[in-house]
C-alpha cells in the first residue's frame, strides 16, 4: 500500500499517466481542491461593500443619536434625530446597503456571507475608538481576534451549495406553508 506522499509525488511527477491532455485524477484519498469554483468578484466586492455600508450606517446612527439628550422623550428624540443630516446618511447607507446584499445573495450562500458582515464589527470598532474616542479595552481586542478567525474559517468553505438533483431550494413561505 502506498503513503499519501508517495501517491501525490507520482502525482504531480506525471506518473500517474495524463487523459487527453488533462491532468490525471488524484488519487484516491486525496481532496482535490482545484475543482472549487473560485469567489466571483462581484461577491467579494459586495461583501466588501457591505462592510463598509454598515460601518457608515453604525457611525451615522450613532452620531445622529449623540445629538438627542438621554432623557428625552420620544417624541423630542425624533424630532432630534429627523434634524440630523446624519440620520438621513444613514438611511441611505440602509438602501445601499439592501440592494448590494441582494445581489451578493443572489450569487453566494447566507450562510457564506452572512458571516463576513461581522468584519463591520471590527471597523465600527476602529473607527468609533478614533473618530468617537470610545474606549477599546482588551477584551474587545480578543472578541476581534476571535472574529477574524471565524471569517477566515468560514472563508476556506464554499461559497455556493450545489444542487445536484435539481433546481436552488426555493424560499419558504410561512403564510403558506
Amino acid at each position: 500500500m502506498k503513503s499519501v506522499d508517495t501517491k501525490l509525488t507520482e502525482h504531480s511527477s506525471g506518473l500517474a499517466g495524463k487523459q487527453a491532455g488533462k491532468p490525471a485524477p488524484l488519487p484516491a484519498g486525496i481532496p482535490n481542491h482545484g475543482d472549487e469554483p473560485r469567489l466571483p468578484g462581484a461577491v467579494i466586492v459586495g461583501l466588501i461593500l457591505a462592510v463598509v455600508l454598515d460601518t457608515i450606517i453604525q457611525l451615522t446612527w450613532k452620531v445622529a443619536a449623540a445629538s438627542v439628550p438621554r432623557d428625552a422623550s420620544l417624541a423630542i428624540a425624533t424630532v432630534g434625530v429627523l434634524a440630523s443630516p446624519f440620520f438621513y446618511a444613514a438611511m441611505l447607507a440602509f438602501g445601499a446597503q439592501l440592494w448590494n446584499w441582494l445581489r451578493v445573495l443572489a450569487r453566494a450562500d447566507l450562510s457564506f456571507a452572512q458571516p463576513f458582515t461581522a468584519l463591520s464589527y471590527i471597523t465600527v470598532l476602529g473607527l468609533s475608538s478614533r473618530w468617537l474616542h470610545e474606549h477599546v479595552s482588551p477584551t474587545k481586542g480578543v472578541g476581534v481576534s476571535l472574529i477574524l478567525v471565524g471569517v477566515f474559517f468560514i472563508s476556506r468553505t464554499p461559497f455556493r451549495t450545489d444542487h445536484p438533483d435539481g433546481p436552488e431550494p426555493q424560499a419558504v413561505d410561512p403564510m403558506h406553508s
